[in-house]
This record gives structure tokens, sequence and C-alpha cells, in this order.
């Protein structure tokens, strides 16, 4: 009769009922461990034959069994591998691992061509190298790897569902380790960083989504690194547009040549005698275009909450509101654009080999300001006015459809007098007036277009409804802060590049 003990390892084994059973992984353990007596005792040759002989045996009993049906053996086997899920953990195990991999190798040479266009120097690809090492970084990049991989092999819709489920079941597998006392709080913290909520979100995200994992806070605590990584993402965008647009000189680091063409570019441009710093300059105008935009958002909340009744609060809310025409918000958005006017005037006069350029930075100036005044002119003048009167538009959503439709308008109009000098500009003043001018004309109505239907199917006296007024003027306000910016950053370069020439022409 065979021992409890031997009934065990046979059920564990998957060999039951047990006949004849010989358990050969316990032989081998015991003539291992007793080697050196056997070998005193028997011989070498003994002890060789030996073994040879326990492994011709169970080569024998493997055959032996599979012509039967074993059906008990067969079942204990499935159920000890949890019916195939072990094996899928396993091969999902090797999926992560290849992941790791392919992510490793895919930063790896982002890196190397970083290093070959002169954007970064040898110790710092060293760096990234061995950033892309660490084990912090490594805990990130199985799953950076297996949102890629899945990116490669699927398309949407599927991708979409595949990659969200993916961090889900990450963040949920940990804080079921966590509540099972497998893991401690701050081992929950470290996942959370990884699966957040920011990379699920993202992770939803058609065609963006493989890289989500970007967005876990060990990848992007290192600025150079998402610089590195965005760079290799948008520069495969279909025609060069990353390029064309100016854009790839905001995100990636300046290449060799484009450091030899604004290296000895001075940091201060001389206008009509007052010497301008753009970068200082943009900082001051955002900051302060910032603080009306808190300021506006907090008298709104005091006043839903407290309603104030003192005489002048009133004038105050006037003064910050986002809906009035005259407020606060709007004035210094035509202060900002006139000031941009003025500059382009000074170069107009100064710089009359650039009356193209200058003509188009204009144009797309008046274009800005063209809605803006619409909101401090007259019912009967404004340019909402007028194009709803010319088409005979009577209802309730009129005024909003026709502002859609002129913003629309406009936005194509700035397009193609754009233009008209994107190519005789540098890369980063090119790429620094379109991110103005799309934050302002495209982000403006995106904005206005979902305050809109807020107001329309849930409430348009809402705290939230007036937010969005607020998320609108800040949006339009970093727009013309931009285009400032590119305006100043154009005289800057233009009046340098004419100084020296200038020695050329005189010789």
């Amino acid at each position: 009769m065979a021992s409890l003990r031997s009934w065990w390892r046979g059920i564990r084994r998957a060999d039951f009922p047990l006949f004849d059973t010989v358990l050969y992984d316990t032989t081998r353990r015991y003539m291992e461990s007793h080697e050196a007596s056997m070998r005193e005792k028997m011989g070498d040759v003994w002890y060789g034959e030996t073994r040879d002989l326990v492994d011709r045996a169970e080569t024998e009993k493997e055959e032996w069994h599979a012509t039967e049906p074993r059906i008990w053996s067969r079942f204990l086997a499935a159920l000890w591998s949890g019916f195939g899920i072990s094996g899928l953990i396993d091969r999902a195990r090797e999926f992560v691992d290849e992941g790791r991999d392919r992510a490793e190798e895919w930063i790896n040479d982002a890196t190397d061509r970083w290093r070959e266009e002169g954007r970064i120097s040898e110790d710092e690809a060293g760096d990234l190298r061995h950033e892309v090492s660490t084990p912090r970084f490594h805990r990130v990049l199985p799953h950076f790897g297996v949102h890629l991989t899945i990116g490669i092999f699927t398309r949407f819709p599927i991708g979409t569902i595949l990659r969200p489920g993916y961090v889900l079941l990450n963040l949920l597998l940990a804080t079921a380790r966590l509540l099972l006392r497998r893991i401690d709080r701050d081992k929950w913290r470290q996942e959370l960083s990884i699966h957040s909520p920011l990379v699920l979100l993202l992770a939803a995200a058609p065609g963006i989504g493989s890289f989500s994992y970007l967005a876990s806070r060990p990848i992007r605590s290192n600025h150079l690194l998402i610089r590195l990584v965005l760079d290799s993402i948008l520069v495969k965008i279909p025609y060069d547009l990353y390029q064309r647009l100016g854009w790839r000189a905001l995100v990636a680091r300046p290449g060799a040549e484009d450091e030899a063409t604004t290296q000895d570019l001075p940091d201060t441009v001389v206008l009509a005698g007052i010497p301008v710093r753009p970068r200082q300059v943009g900082l001051v105008a955002i900051v302060f275009g910032a603080a009306i935009v808190v300021a506006g958002v907090i008298i709104e909340l005091l006043s839903d909450l407290l309603e104030p009744s003192s005489w002048w609060w009133p004038d105050l809310t006037h003064l910050f509101d986002a809906d009035t025409g005259d407020a606060l918000l709007n004035l210094y958005q035509v202060v900002v654009v006139a000031a941009s006017i003025l500059v382009l005037l000074f170069l107009g006069f100064t710089l009359r080999s650039s009356k193209r350029t200058i003509l188009a930075f204009a144009g797309v100036a008046l274009i800005i300001l063209a809605p803006l005044f619409d909101e401090h002119t007259p019912d009967r003048f404004g340019i909402t006015s007028v194009f709803k009167s010319a088409v005979s538009l009577d209802f309730d959503d009129a005024d909003y459809l026709v502002s859609l439709i002129v913003t629309t308008i406009l936005v194509i109009l700035s397009v193609f007098v754009a233009i008209w000098f994107l190519h005789e500009v540098p890369e980063h003043i090119r790429g620094i007036f379109l991110v103005g001018v799309v934050c302002y004309l495209g982000g403006a109505v995106a904005v206005e277009t979902l305050r809109h239907l807020y107001g329309a199917f849930v409430s348009d006296s809402s705290f939230i409804h007036d937010a969005l007024g607020y998320v609108e003027e800040a949006t339009e306000i970093a727009g013309v802060v931009a285009f400032l910016y590119a305006v100043l950053e154009y005289a800057r370069w233009s009046i340098h590049m004419r100084a020296k020439e200038a020695p050329s022409h005189e010789s």
C-alpha cells in the first residue's frame, strides 16, 4: 500500500492512479544527494549506468502512458495548470519581455538618430541609455512595449479597446495585491504612477494610444527623454507636415544645422530705440493674461457662492466678465495684437526688403482682430450682424451659427495668408506663429462650440458654463501672446540678418 505522502506526490505530478509508479524527480534528487557514497561503494561506471537507466525508464514510461487514455491523469494535469491559464501566463510573460526589448530598442534607435543629427552630445546620449537601463524605467518599458506591439498588430477600434483594458487590468491587479497584503502601500503607489488614470485615458485615444505610457511618471519626469520620444513619434506624420509647419523646432532639441544659423542671434532686439527681449516680453504677457483669467474665475465663483451686494461689485464683475465685449479680457487681447501690429509697422519702414513677409504677418493680425472688434461694434455694424442680415437668418442659434461660420472663414484666410511666408522664416518662428493661430482661432472655435452645446443641453446659467467661457478666453489670450512672441522673434532674426548683410552691401 502506498503511503499518503506517495499518494499526494502522485496526484501533484498528475500520475494517477498509482500503478507501478516511480517518482523519477525524487529518484534523481536522491541519487544526486548520495552521489559520493554511491560512487565510492559501487564505482563510477555503475553510477553512470544507473543514471542512464533512470532516463531510459522515464522515457519508456512516458511512451507507455501516451498509449493510454489516462483520463484522471490528464484531468489532474489540466487542474494544476489552471486549465491552460498557467500556460497563458507564461506566454504573457514572454510577450511582456519581448515588448520590453522592443521598446528599449526603439528608444535607443531614437537616441542614435538624435546623436547623428547633432541634437545631443555623446554624454547626453550615454545618460539617456543609462536612464533606460535603470530599474525605475524598466518597470515601465515592458508595458510600453506591449502597447507598441498592440499598435503594430491591431487597428482601430480593437486597439483602443485592448490598450485601456490592459492598463485597467494592471491597475486592478496591483490594487488586489494591496488588499491581499501581497504588496505594501509604497509599492502600490509605484504601480499607480505607471498605470495612472492619465495613461488609461490616453490609451483609449486612436493613433497616439500606443504611446500612452509616456505619460507615466517614471518617463515624463525626464524632459529630454519625453522630447526625444515625442519627436520620434511626430516625425512619422505623413507628408513631412511636422517639419514643414516648423513644429519640430518647438519639440526637438536644435540640431547642428539649426544652431549654426541661430547661435549668434542676440538676446535683445532694439525697436525704435527701445531694447526688447522677446522671451521676457512673452513670459510677462502670458503671466499677466493668466492672472486676468484667474481673477475672472475667482470673481465668478464668489458671485455664485456669496452673492455680494456691494455697490462696486457689479462693476468689478463687468470688468472681468468673459461675455462682455469691453471687458478686460477682450481689451487685453486687442492691446497685445495692436502691439504686434506696431512692431510690424516699424519693421515695414526699416526692412523694406521683407515687405511680403511683414504684410503676411499684418494680414493675420488683422484677421485675429476682426472678431475682437466685432464684439465692440454696435449690433447693426458688427460682422456677425451684417452677415446674418445679408443671408436673412432669424432663429435662436443664428448668432452662434454666424459666428462659427465667420471664424471658420477667418481660419481659412489665415492659412492662405500664412502660406505666403512660411518658407521665408526660420522653423522656430514658423512653429510659434502657427501655434498661435491654431490656438486662437481653432481652439476658440472648439471651446465655444462645447460651451454652446453645454448651454443648450444642460444649463446656460451654471458656473461650468461660465468657466468654459474663461477657458475660451484663456485659449485666445495664449494664441495672441504666441503671435506677439513670433513677431518679436521675427524682428530679432530679421534685424540681425540685415546687420550681417550690411557690410557686404557696402563693399
